[in-house]
């Protein structure tokens, strides 16, 4: 059975999404050093990656690339700082700065690379 790109991507978004309203209904309530509303951010830019990814189907490739690049980029940076937060005392942050100078680069290196599928994957 062959697998429907649409459906699956749809799926990944609702999934998403849902895991994103639901953490950050709890994180309304919870403190701030905590971490878990910088995780939900994550999730829902997390959420927005599959979309920007479906542009792809839409005739829209290098909008897709282009947006697609940093939005997983930033995901990951949510990420680690919501578990450096989370963490606190107990583990050495990383700057903010070096979490996001990748954000900045990955659609500056998606774009010098937007015909080159090798070297951009």
């Amino acid at each position: 059975m062959p697998l429907d790109l649409p459906t699956l991507s749809l799926a990944l978004f609702s999934v998403s999404l849902t895991l994103t309203v639901a953490v950050l209904y709890v994180a309304w309530g919870s403190p701030e050093e905590d971490g878990l509303g910088v995780w939900g951010v994550g999730l829902l830019l997390h959420a927005l990656y599959y979309p920007a990814f479906m542009l792809r189907l839409e005739g829209w490739p290098v909008a897709s690339i282009l947006l697609t690049s940093p939005l997983i980029v930033a995901t990951f940076a949510l990420q680690a700082q919501a578990l450096a937060r989370f963490q606190g005392s107990r583990v050495r942050a990383l700057p903010p700065l070096l979490m996001w100078v990748p954000v900045v680069l990955a659609p500056l290196a998606a774009w010098l690379l937007l015909h080159d599928n090798q070297l951009r994957s």
